[in-house]
C-alpha cells in the first residue's frame, strides 16, 4: 500500500514539473511555442477631427450703388459704403471696391476707406480703374484700367500695395492704350497666384496670363 502511494506521489510530481516546464514555468520562463520578445500591441491613435468650419463668414454685394454685406443665409443686411466691384479677402477681413473712378480698400465694415490708386492720363484721357481682385497672399491687386470716356477696361494691371508700383501686364504696355479696342473684365487670380484669367471681347472669350513665364 505504501508503495502504491509513493509511485502516484512521484508520478504526481514528474506530471507537474513538466506541465510547468511546458507552458513556461512560474517565473515566465519561456517554452514551446512562447514568444519571449512578444509584446502587447498598442493600437494606433485615432485620426485628428476635421478643422471646424469657418463661421462668421459674410457676403458683398452691390444694391443701389453701395456696397453691402450679408450672412451666408441672407440675414443682417448692412450698407458699408458707396461704390461697386467689391472684393473681399478673407483672411484680412478687408474689401477693395471701385470709388470715384479708383481702386480704394477698406475694412469689412466699411471703415478706413483709403484709395490705393488714382486717376492718371490715359489714352490722352482720365484713366477709370475697376475690376480689383485681391492676390491670394494679399500683397496685391489686379484690377483693370481704360478710360472714363469708353467705361470699359482694356488692360490689366497690378498693384503692388507695399510698394505702390502699378505694372501693365497685359496687353504690350508699349502699344499706345488709344489702339486698345478689347474691352477686358474681372481679372482673377489661380489660388497659387501664378496665373490671371479674365473675359475679354464682347463675346466673353476667357483669356490666361501667366504671371511667372510673362
Amino acid at each position: 500500500m505504501c508503495k502504491a502511494k509513493c509511485l502516484l506521489t512521484v508520478l504526481g510530481v514528474l506530471v507537474l514539473v513538466t506541465v510547468l516546464t511546458g507552458c513556461g514555468g512560474m517565473d515566465g520562463a519561456t517554452g514551446p511555442g512562447v514568444d519571449a520578445a512578444a509584446k502587447p500591441v498598442k493600437p494606433p491613435p485615432p485620426p485628428p477631427p476635421p478643422p471646424p468650419m469657418p463661421t462668421g463668414q459674410r457676403i458683398a454685394f452691390l444694391r443701389d450703388n453701395a456696397i453691402w454685406t450679408m450672412n451666408t443665409d441672407g440675414s443682417d443686411q448692412v450698407a458699408v459704403g458707396s461704390g461697386m466691384h467689391a472684393d473681399w479677402h478673407r483672411a484680412l477681413a478687408k474689401m477693395a471696391v471701385v470709388r470715384n473712378y479708383c481702386i480704394y480698400t477698406m475694412e469689412g465694415n466699411g471703415t478706413n476707406a483709403v484709395p490705393v490708386t488714382t486717376q492718371v492720363s490715359y489714352g490722352g484721357a482720365a484713366s477709370y480703374d475697376q475690376y480689383p481682385d485681391w492676390s491670394p497672399d494679399g500683397t496685391k491687386i489686379a484690377f483693370t484700367r481704360g478710360m472714363v470716356s469708353d467705361g470699359i477696361g482694356s488692360s490689366i494691371q497690378i498693384l503692388d500695395l507695399g510698394s505702390g508700383n502699378i505694372t501693365q501686364i497685359y496687353p504690350d504696355p508699349a502699344v499706345d492704350p488709344r489702339e486698345y479696342t478689347v474691352p477686358i473684365y474681372s481679372p482673377k487670380w489661380s489660388p497659387d497666384g501664378n496665373f490671371l484669367v479674365f473675359y475679354r471681347g464682347n463675346g466673353w472669350a476667357l483669356g490666361v496670363v501667366n504671371l511667372v513665364t510673362g
